[in-house]
């Protein structure tokens, strides 16, 4: 017994031993990151430039349906950007893809090297207008108030998309010419799937043999306060994004009297079927880009969660159990399912003949469509309740991951050091979605970043009340886009890697 007593102490001061070793030793592979080259230096109209955001935060350019679309918004918008930006409208390319995305090609001097896109959209959601009188200025008004330009799209996703064409307007007045092409997707309905935008700006890629180097558009966040357990500035570069689809349940029956009900009617099977799902989640697994969230965040977290993210292999449970506490920590690491919609009866006797619900999944890459509804089979194993997708909503399987540990990723976290040199850089999983899931099938290197500095407080305005950027943020962004530009673009940092085989 003895023998066994002192067995089981040295392995355990063995495992403290490893664990303390491993936690000592871990460190970000991004840590030795230095900014990619010195800053733009240039001299840009600050109030010309802020009042051309203030202007274009004014057009309610909601995203519709075709049929639905206020044309006299989105034309108002397109004529905007054309009268702001007289430079890059005559020296680019411009290709208007659908009527209002659009394309614009900054031909590099060397047009064998592949392009580099820059994306964004210009669609907003509605605002609800029962929260109208909560707003500090008017969601359309474009207003200042305390160092704040108000207006819907101002995080999500205006402000980069004139930050970018700002950043290309000085440029070009400065003289400047890429080596390598530069291509700018604005898009116009991604927050409706993008099915008319930059999806077909995909299909014009294909049918011109144009495969990007690298594509970075929104998702990702540069926040403060945002990673619990880290006070600095993170950088969270999203590498993939989740996908999206949505599944109905449908039981029909007799219905008739509910005062002779059958034991087993639509609706008795149908919320069984939606038990069995609700006490049966998709279970927990780390996907590649929160593996890297792990490797680049965790050695910047504090004890003991720096400790658990250094030993995985011991303490998954634990780090399981920590992110399922909240909502987004959970949704980083499973494909979410919930309820949507719930419909069936007519009148409070009567049993309904059609029961129905909709479920919504965000699912992980790697994750898709045809996984789920067998694991919904499964799982339900009743074959008297159809189980289909439905076919007018948008489904995307989880998105291809980009690496977060070759030289592409390490020159835009460069990049973003060079502007943000306090920021901790890290790969992220997007829990949304955005227009960037649709090049993944034509670039290795699809990233998302949004450079507008958000805390934690800021969350809740994106798609809602108050949205707003600071105007010192709106300028950092268009640092950010210059200094994009000229490493990878202008000075080509790509072929400085190809040429030593790194990429």
């Amino acid at each position: 017994m003895k023998k066994l007593l002192l067995v089981l102490l040295v392995a355990l001061v063995l495992l403290i031993s490893v664990v303390i070793w491993r936690t000592l030793r871990f460190h970000s592979p991004l840590d030795d990151i230095t900014p990619s080259t010195l800053p733009v230096e240039w001299i840009i109209d600050e109030e010309a430039a802020i009042n051309k955001l203030r202007e274009a935060l004014t057009y309610p350019t909601i995203s519709h349906r075709r049929e639905m679309m206020d044309l006299e918004a989105f034309q108002g918008f397109l004529a905007f950007l054309g009268k702001s930006f007289p430079k890059v409208f005559a020296e680019l390319r411009v290709d208007t893809v659908n009527d209002f995305t659009l394309l614009f090609t900054w031909q590099g001097t060397d047009p064998s090297l592949d392009p580099i896109v820059l994306m964004g959209h210009y669609d907003v959601v509605p605002v609800e207008a029962t929260t109208l009188n909560r707003w500090d200025a008017g969601p359309f008004s474009g207003d200042t108030v305390n160092g704040y330009v108000y207006g819907r799209g101002a995080i999500d996703n205006k402000t980069p998309c004139i930050a970018i064409l700002e950043t290309v307007e000085n440029l070009l007045s400065y003289g400047m010419r890429p080596k390598r092409s530069l291509l700018i997707s604005l898009g116009h309905d991604e927050e409706i799937g993008g099915d008319d935008g930059a999806v077909q700006v995909v299909k014009l890629f294909e049918k011109r043999n144009i495969r990007p180097a690298l594509v970075l558009d929104e998702g990702g966040t540069l926040g403060q306060g945002l990673v619990p357990g880290v006070d600095d500035v993170t950088a969270l570069i999203g590498t993939a994004e989740k996908g999206y689809l949505s599944v109905e349940l449908l039981v029909k029956g007799a219905g008739g009297h509910s005062s002779m009900p059958e034991r087993n009617n639509t609706l008795s099977v149908l919320t069984e079927a939606m038990h069995r799902i609700n006490e049966h989640p998709m279970p927990f697994e780390i996907s590649d880009p929160v593996r890297g969230f792990i490797e680049c965040m965790g050695p910047h977290m504090q004890f003991p969660a720096n400790m658990a993210f250094a030993n995985t292999w011991l303490f998954k449970p634990l780090i399981f159990k920590t992110f399922s506490k909240s909502a987004q920590g959970a949704a980083m690491l499973r494909t979410t399912q919930v309820p949507t919609i719930v419909s069936g009866g007519v009148k409070d006797n009567v049993i309904p003949n059609l029961a129905r619900a909709v479920y919504n999944f965000r699912l992980l890459p790697g994750h898709t469509d045809s996984m789920i509804i067998d694991r919904l089979r499964a799982l339900i194993s009743d074959s008297s309740i159809v189980i289909r997708p439905i076919q007018d909503a948008p489904y995307t399987p989880g998105s291809k991951a980009s690496p977060y540990d070759d030289q592409v990723f390490r020159q835009l976290a460069g990049v973003v050091k060079t502007t943000f040199p306090k920021a901790i850089v890290s790969p992220y999983l997007v829990l949304g979605a955005t227009d960037a899931r649709h090049f993944t099938g034509i670039s290795t290197h699809v990233y998302r970043f949004n450079p507008i500095l958000l805390l934690a407080e800021d969350l809740p305005r994106i798609h809602g009340i108050n949205e707003r950027v600071g105007i010192d943020d709106y300028l950092a962004a268009i640092q950010f886009y210059a200094q994009f530009i000229q490493h990878f673009c202008i000075d080509d940092g790509l072929s400085k890697d190809l040429v030593k085989g790194k990429i």
